[in-house]
C-alpha cells in the first residue's frame, strides 16, 4: 500500500482506498528560514514553561536535534532520551549521543531488540488502529523511561512536518 492508502476487504470486493493526502498550508510565498526558526523557538520556549522537570526525545535526526538545541539556547538543559535498536539502519544512538555531547545534555539510551518490536507490534497496531501507532508505542516507551528517571514529561518533534500540514498524520 502507498502512503495514505488502506486495503478494504468487503464481502463483494477487495479494493485499495486513499483515505488521506497531505494538504500543505504554505502561503503563496513560503516562510523563510528566519520565520521557521522563530516559530520553532517560540514553540520550544512555550513548552519549557512547565511546573515539573522536563526531558527531551533525541533521535539522530535534524528535527529532534533542532528542538534540543533551541531548548539549550533558551537556557534549559533537558536530559535527552533515545530509543536504540539492534538493527543497524534504524539505530541512531551514535548520532543522538554526538548531538547530546555537543549540546552538553545528559543522555539516556533505552535499547530495544527486533524481538521487542515484534512482540508489541500486533497489539500496538490493533490498539492504535493503524501502522502509525508504532510511533505512539515508541513515544509511550520514552515517556515511561522519562517517568522512571523522575521527569514528569518530555517534548519531541514527533511528526516533524506537522506544522506545515492541515492535519497531523501521527497525532490527530
Amino acid at each position: 500500500l502507498g502512503p495514505g492508502e488502506r486495503l478494504l476487504i468487503e464481502a463483494s470486493a477487495i479494493r485499495v482506498d486513499r483515505w488521506w493526502r497531505p494538504e500543505l498550508c504554505l502561503e503563496s510565498t513560503p516562510p523563510g528560514p528566519e520565520a521557521v526558526r522563530a516559530a520553532l523557538s517560540q514553540a520550544v520556549s512555550t513548552r519549557l514553561r512547565a511546573d515539573a522537570p522536563l526531558a527531551c526525545q533525541l533521535s539522530g535526526g535534524l528535527d529532534s536535534a533542532a528542538v534540543a538545541a533551541l531548548a539549550v539556547e533558551a537556557g534549559a538543559r533537558p536530559p535527552a532520551f533515545t530509543v536504540a535498536f539492534d538493527t543497524p539502519p534504524w539505530d541512531e544512538r551514535a548520532q543522538a549521543a554526538e548531538t547530546a555531547v555537543a549540546l552538553g545534555l545528559p543522555h539516556h539510551v533505552l535499547e530495544l531488540e527486533e524481538a521487542d518490536l515484534a512482540e508489541g507490534f500486533a497489539e500496538t497496531v490493533t490498539q492504535g488502529e493503524g501502522l502509525m501507532a508504532l510511533d505512539r508505542w515508541i513515544a509511550l516507551i520514552l515517556l515511561g523511561m522519562c517517568l522512571a528517571y523522575g521527569y514528569a514529561a518530555y517534548f519531541t518533534m514527533a511528526g516533524g512536518m506537522a506544522p506545515f500540514m492541515k492535519r497531523n498524520p501521527i497525532w490527530p
